[in-house]
């Protein structure tokens, strides 16, 4: 423990409240589920048993107010089997009956220190989180921190920042998280969420996914002629599930999703372009505005300005809707 009280009575004390009436709970500590009530005796039995040997964290922001980061678990586990826990002023202690003393149950935060950071990396190691709380676990940070850039949230949780940026535009299509054009970087400055769109980075984007594609596409065809060889030898290439019949269905499901994915491409280089478009739009409308304004400022008669042309736009016919 980081502090010993020593402070010894002769019975054990009671107390009318609980220790969530005097101390705050920070909403880091909430990223992680509570125990069962089992499961809070029986650790509560352990710590009566053999003292408690992980300390509580408590952090006290900038803004002063003490408040619990990680232990809560072990206080509720400690008050189910009638162990005695206060808070005095920046501390939490609980009753030991055998020495008859109160002992030091908490350790300071450095106030420098990231809340959320903290209690994902205090509780990473103890727990074996599946994919799907992993996932849980990135929805609640962005939430809590929405500035923070994906690749921090992703160190902080041991996951790919891919990871992180799919759960992030998930919930940005459906509203759960606004859109930001700034994230905070690790030394607190802004810094714009997404690199500017040039007609040359989109080229090396739509490049490389026609490179992924052309390489699925050989590996597809390896897989056939190896497939074939076998076919060969085989006798009992007859019927709807032979040898023969499924690999045919699996070089066409092969087909199918390379198909899909180019057809993803195409629509997300239109939605690119549309947004583009809209943008142009805009600009357009607001010049007219304001040459409209300015000329019955001036009381002149307002200039001849036409509604911008609509952006052209190269929508493949097998996109366009058909005109009613």
């Amino acid at each position: 423990m980081s502090r010993k009280v020593g402070s010894r009575s002769t019975q054990a004390p009671k107390s009318a409240t609980s220790w969530r009436d005097t101390l705050k709970i920070h909403p880091a500590a909430d990223l992680f589920p509570l125990m069962s009530s089992d499961e809070l005796r029986a650790l509560g039995e352990d710590i009566k048993k053999n003292g408690l040997k992980i300390p509580v964290a408590v952090w006290r922001g900038k803004q002063g107010g003490l408040q619990l980061l990680d232990g809560r678990n072990r206080l509720d586990a400690m008050e189910a089997v009638g162990i005695p826990v206060r808070r005095v002023k920046h501390f939490v202690e609980y009753y030991l009956e055998g020495p008859m003393t109160w002992e030091d149950a908490s350790e300071h935060v450095s106030a420098d220190t990231d809340p959320y950071a903290y209690v994902v990396s205090a509780n990473i190691h103890r727990r074996h989180l599946s994919t799907e709380q992993k996932r849980d676990l990135i929805t609640k940070l962005i939430k809590a921190t929405p500035g923070k850039p994906d690749f921090q949230i992703a160190k902080t949780i041991k996951v790919s920042p891919t990871t992180v940026g799919t759960v992030r535009r998930e919930m940005e299509a459906k509203g759960d998280v606004s859109k930001l054009e700034t994230r905070i970087d690790t030394k607190g400055r802004k810094q714009p969420s997404r690199k500017p769109e040039t007609p040359e980075s989109r080229a090396r984007w739509v490049n490389k996914c026609a490179e992924k594609i052309e390489r699925d596409r050989k590996r597809a065809e390896a897989h056939v002629v190896a497939t074939n060889n076998i076919i060969t030898s085989a006798r009992d290439d007859i019927g709807a599930t032979s040898v023969g019949e499924l690999a045919r269905k699996d070089a066409e499901i092969e087909q199918l999703r390379n198909d899909k994915h180019m057809l993803e491409i195409k629509v997300g280089v239109l939605e690119r372009e549309i947004e583009e478009a809209k943008r142009e739009l805009a600009k357009a409308k607001a010049e007219r505005d304001r040459l409209i304004a300015a000329a019955a400022k001036d009381g002149s008669p307002p200039p001849a300005v036409s509604d911008p042309p609509p952006h052209p736009l190269d929508i493949p016919p097998y996109l366009r809707r058909a005109a009613s």
